[in-house]
């Protein structure tokens, strides 16, 4: 794995042994992860859940290398996606 920081916006790259299982239920850790802005992270997930996206797993997340709150969701093509402040 590898964390980069460049001023604020965060990338992690990781590698994993293919293939990367596309069951709703086991994406073993892979999604793509989009930071919002603190106050806009409750409407975010109104919006979401508005439009029929089922939040998957949400969690305030501390002592990692990301912290704060989270939500995870999954878009049609079963790939695991979440928003973080």
């Amino acid at each position: 794995m590898a964390f980069l920081d460049a001023a604020g916006t965060c990338l992690i790259l990781m590698k994993r042994d293919p293939p990367i299982n596309h069951v709703l239920d086991d994406h073993g850790d892979v999604h793509h992860s989009f930071v919002i802005a603190h106050e806009g992270y409750p409407a975010a997930l109104d919006h979401l859940r508005a439009h029929g996206v089922e939040i998957a797993f949400e969690e305030d997340r501390q002592g990692g290398v990301v912290n704060g709150p989270r939500a995870y969701f999954h878009i049609p093509t079963a790939r695991c996606w979440s928003l973080s402040i």
